[in-house]
């Protein structure tokens, strides 16, 4: 079987989802064989099954069609989903699959021991932290991140700094920085401005509160502007139990999944542990 086939069945993604047939779906591939084809298509649902505990004969590489046993886990399968028990998986059946037999192990990614510090010295200011929005549609970056600012008198700057690593694509991004112009210079307060194309962003330093906001507020007479509300993003408490709370919900919604009969030999994800 070529390379290329086998690399695309590994990697598919649920963006493919639609009604077809997985292994109608396949079998349309250029230059595949159907029969090779039919086994690894198979082989592949087979071994996300077991992933989810279902007791699965991997010496068996037949269609659910001609498979009696391994058409009833399959409807099983999708009686769990909530879908039709047809016994024949869809391509978005499929990706479902695939997505919770790898999430089942999912391991939490996070920002180490990065905590918010917000400090100021004489001309110097800077906050380090784990940035968060509210606004999940209009994020700054990426929940899994780590946001540094730093302030300089002499310059009427603030450059905001981010690493981000985002769980939908699992890519690491490295932000172009964002430059701020100083607008107040207080003992306790340091406050900046940035004028973005559709939006006005102030950024706000407390140092008594140990706290920083940036709140945006979009050009709505722009109309190549798109329509959005007014944002804010500040520096979080505690960024652990973000990062925390993607893995649970990853690991949880695979946990649905689980071959009911065995469900007990792996339990739900805990809450984040107290730091």
């Amino acid at each position: 079987m070529k390379k290329a086939l086998l690399f695309f069945l590994f990697t598919i993604s649920p963006a493919f989802a639609d009604d077809q047939n997985v292994y109608d779906f396949f079998r349309q591939l250029p230059n595949s064989d159907s029969a090779i084809v039919d086994e690894q298509t198979t082989a592949l649902i087979k071994r996300h099954m077991a992933n989810l505990l279902y007791p699965v004969d991997m010496s068996s590489l037949a269609r659910p069609e001609t498979d009696a046993k391994f058409r009833e886990q399959v409807m099983t399968l999708q009686q769990q989903m909530g879908e039709p028990a047809t016994g024949t998986l869809t391509l978005d059946e499929f990706g479902r699959l695939a997505e919770a037999a790898r999430d089942m192990d999912d391991r939490s990614v996070g920002t180490g021991i990065i905590k918010k510090t917000v400090v100021k010295d004489r001309d110097f200011a800077s906050a380090t932290g784990t940035g968060g929005t509210d606004d999940s549609a209009n994020p700054l970056a990426p929940p899994i991140n780590i946001s540094r600012i730093v302030c300089q008198r002499l310059s009427s700057t603030c450059e905001l700094n981010i690493a981000a690593f985002n769980p939908e694509d699992a890519h690491l991004y490295f932000y172009i920085p964002w430059h701020y112009t100083i607008t107040t210079w207080e003992p306790a307060r340091v406050t900046a401005t940035n004028e973005m194309p559709c939006a006005t962003s102030s950024m706000t330093l407390d140092i008594q509160t140990q706290s920083v906001t940036i709140s945006s507020i979009p050009h709505s007479d722009f109309p190549s502007c798109a329509k959005q509300g007014p944002t804010t993003w500040r520096l979080l408490d505690d960024g652990f139990s973000v990062s925390w709370k993607l893995h649970q919900e990853k690991v949880n919604k695979a946990h649905a999944l689980v071959y009911e009969a065995k469900r007990n030999l792996v339990p739900p994800s805990i809450d984040a542990p107290s730091k």
